[in-house]
């Protein structure tokens, strides 16, 4: 039997966009290979965040359920009435939150999680001064109380399901009181902090599986500290994933003590794997295996008329940004000529995924390449869009005799899209119509690369990695000024962009859900 161990926290509600054990569970939770998912965090919305990556079903355990006598609770609804609320305050509401206010201040802030339901209520005095705040269990009951005095905040309680406190973590100094007459199976009644908690129940929970049971670990800073104390560490692989750990000089000196103890070492990227050779004596235990499983769900870009170039920006600086949007747009802008036969006439769209915080920089990149690209048009355009809105029929007549490079110029800015994209499932969905992909940062984002094998969607990368075979699903360029000859050999004639989709499809099963288990039963000893 495995057992995962993950490094999930509450952040990761937020944070994560799969990683290296999500796939894994999946595939296992799918087969008859027995496993369990070991989750010693506290996260009151856990059952939320399992559900959204589709393995709430999974065989899972979580620490805090035993403390709080959880395990078992049945989801129950939380509304406003269960809410304690003073009588002589009025409601402001939005999506996220609502405010009970008295005298224009804010007595009780009420805060909604994604899915809908309660997640915290803040309780102020008339002054504002936080009081206290509960946070809600996602099945409905307060999980924890935070107390505070003079806006500092003192301890926090943790509950049962019943309402009576198991444990006391103290915000001076971390440590954590224990009820005497409400412990749930914990050894002693003071702790120096709430890890020490954690890392006693893993174990408890790791000594009632057999002998023989495998741990896959992933490594973070608190994962990290587990395994240096762990009685269990021969049977531990370590999976590194992404930047998740940082290989500083205090985290190298506790794996060069730690690794050579353990089972083997997993890792995400070629990156990684030269950061524990250089620790390690032997690097034929590390072993680099994709944390994604390829899905085979081909797109539909090839039934569609728009050819749109997806286009990753998040890991470019913004010199090179710039020059990749203006070799895209010179491509797009020469490649869309207007015959007036609908049946010759391209449309090429750009979708620029970004950051939130960086779409107006990118708006803004974009309009300055268009105006060097085509002088005057942006204002002429501008000056069309008004006329079109005005109810002159003189105005009307205007706008309507668009000449060519009117057209042109109007399409190519109505088939650019900025999108933000929190969720793999909104990846694939963009992904889905697309045609091509291009993402070269340095280390281009491996779930996209992953994903653009399971739709058969070619890729332009500056870098070589195992995921794309040149010329075959896809190409590296050394330079950005390649860009538009490779966009002309995928796009302009179907030959090649077909070839790279078929050879999509015979990598979709080297890196499917069951033989990366199958590669990790393997790696584990199982």
């Amino acid at each position: 039997m495995i057992t995962f161990i993950p490094a999930w926290n509450e952040n990761s509600i937020q944070e994560v966009s799969a990683d290296d054990l999500i796939s894994q569970i999946k595939a296992f939770m799918h087969s008859d290979d027995p496993y369990q998912l070991l989750i010693s965090n506290y996260m009151p919305s856990l059952r939320y965040f399992l559900h959204r990556y589709e393995i709430l079903e999974s065989n899972y355990w979580n620490a805090f359920d035993v403390l709080q006598q959880a395990t078992d609770f049945e989801q129950k609804r939380v509304e406003l009435k269960d809410v304690f609320l003073e009588d002589d305050l009025y409601f402001i509401s939005s999506p996220f939150e609502i405010l009970a206010r008295r005298n224009g201040k804010t007595i009780t802030e009420i805060r909604i999680a994604d899915a809908g339901p309660i997640s915290s209520v803040t309780y102020r005095n008339d002054e504002e001064e936080i009081q206290y705040v509960d946070i809600y269990d996602d099945r409905g009951f307060i999980s924890s109380r935070e107390i505070y005095q003079n806006g500092t905040k003192l301890y926090t309680s943790y509950f049962d399901v019943f309402g009576d406190w198991v444990i006391q973590e103290q915000a001076a100094d971390n440590s954590v009181k224990v009820n005497p007459i409400n412990n749930k199976l914990l050894s002693k009644l003071e702790y120096n902090n709430i890890k020490e908690i954690e890392f006693e129940l893993l174990d408890y929970k790791l000594k009632q599986t057999p002998l023989d049971n495998s741990v896959v670990l992933a490594m973070n800073e608190f994962n990290l500290e587990y395994l240096k104390n762990s009685a269990f560490k021969s049977r531990i692989t370590a999976s590194f994933f992404n930047n998740r750990l940082a290989f500083n000089n205090e985290n190298k000196e506790n794996l060069s003590e730690v690794l050579p103890q353990i089972n083997a070492s997993i890792v995400d990227s070629d990156k990684n794997f030269e950061h524990l050779s250089e620790l390690v004596s032997e690097s034929n235990s590390i072993f680099k295996i994709s944390p994604y499983d390829t899905r085979f769900d081909f797109g539909i870009s090839q039934e569609m008329k728009e050819e749109i170039i997806f286009l990753d920006t998040r890991n470019l600086n913004s010199t090179d940004t710039y020059d990749v949007i203006n070799e895209i747009l010179q491509y797009i802008f020469k490649s869309m000529k207007k015959t007036g036969d609908e049946k010759e006439d391209r449309q090429i769209n750009l979708t620029i995924r970004g950051n939130q915080e960086d779409e107006q920089e990118l708006k803004t990149m974009v309009d300055k390449i268009v105006n060097k690209i085509a002088p005057n048009m942006l204002e002429l355009l501008n000056l069309i869009n008004e006329a079109e809105k005005s109810e002159n029929p003189v105005d009307k007549r205007f706008a309507l005799k668009k000449d060519p490079r009117v057209i042109l110029f109007t399409e190519v800015m109505n088939g650019i899209t900025f999108e933000t994209i929190d969720t793999d499932h909104e990846l694939m969905k963009s992904l889905n119509k697309a045609r091509i992909i291009v993402d070269l940062a340095e280390t281009p984002d491996l779930f996209t690369q992953i994903a653009a094998i399971s739709t058969g969607i070619p890729q332009i990368n500056r870098v070589e990695t195992e995921y794309v075979e040149l010329n075959k699903n896809g190409v590296v360029i050394s330079d950005i000024s390649d860009l538009k000859k490779e966009l002309r050999h995928y796009l302009d004639q179907l030959k090649y962009w077909q070839e790279a989709r078929a050879y999509s499809a015979q990598k979709i099963l080297k890196y499917s859900g069951e033989a990366l288990k199958n590669y990790l039963l393997e790696i584990t000893g199982e």
